[in-house]
């Protein structure tokens, strides 16, 4: 791990204490001297591999930063959110179905593995779990982070967010033939004219829609072991539904 921060003005305490520094792999923390120079206080520290600021009162170019728990939770909750975004995730979701509008005489060979075929239907599964689904999931387990919740509260809301957004796709790409275009603010058939791989195109409208009840449903039967969930009953409501 190699972190550098550079041109920043760092505050500990109200003591500018920072501008220019580079922590390299082998660091655990940074000690600095308190504004007293009466001895040293811990400023930040690699936990878990997140650099997360311990204590005092800090502030970066003025902007006062968390510090001790709440530092690791908004840190743990960036870190779920890069970690969908990235190449394991949002990233190779989008790459395999770029690469399935292109698909030539070899299917979808190659795409996902080297010289290793795929199915549409494998495809079109790896596209939104990655793609749509587990972003999703990224903002209910960010919540759950920064809201300190237990383990057993986040496996009950993943049980609940993973159906919730492979739901939102489906919907999305029955709008795409059946929506309105004034409602959309697109014309449909986009998806179609480039050529996408969807669940319209692979399963067709009346079996798209069944799916789309069958999520709503796995999504419902997960909220009966969530509490206060009206809230997230009623955007599962408007997600299956929704006319945009």
């Amino acid at each position: 791990m190699r972190v550098e921060l550079s041109h920043l003005s760092m505050a500990f305490d109200g003591t500018e204490v920072l501008h220019d520094i580079t922590f390299d792999e082998e660091v655990s923390a940074l000690a600095i001297i308190g504004p007293s120079g009466g001895g040293k206080s811990t400023l930040l520290r690699i936990i878990g591999g997140l650099l997360v600021p311990t204590g005092g009162t800090l502030a970066v170019d003025g902007v006062p930063v968390p510090t001790g728990e709440a530092a690791l939770r908004e840190m743990r909750a960036l870190e779920r959110i890069a970690s969908a975004a990235g190449c394991g995730g949002m990233v190779a979701g989008q790459c395999a179905d770029l690469a399935c509008e292109r698909a030539g005489e070899d299917g979808y060979k190659g795409i996902v593995k080297p010289n290793v075929d795929a199915s549409a239907r494998e495809m079109l599964a790896y596209i939104h779990e990655r793609k749509t689904a587990r972003m999703i999931m990224a903002a209910f387990e960010a919540a759950c982070e920064l809201a300190g919740a237990g383990e057993d509260t986040r496996m009950k809301l993943m049980r609940f967010a993973e159906p919730f957004g492979l739901l939102f796709q489906v919907v999305d790409d029955y709008l795409d033939v059946c929506g309105d275009s004034a409602a959309l603010g697109k014309h449909v058939g986009k998806d179609a004219e480039s050529g996408k791989l969807t669940y319209i195109t692979l399963y067709g409208v009346e079996r798209t829609l069944m799916m789309r009840d069958d999520l709503k449903r796995q999504a419902g039967e997960a909220l009966k072991s969530i509490p206060d969930s009206g809230f997230l009953a009623c955007a599962l409501e408007e997600m299956a539904y929704r006319d945009r």
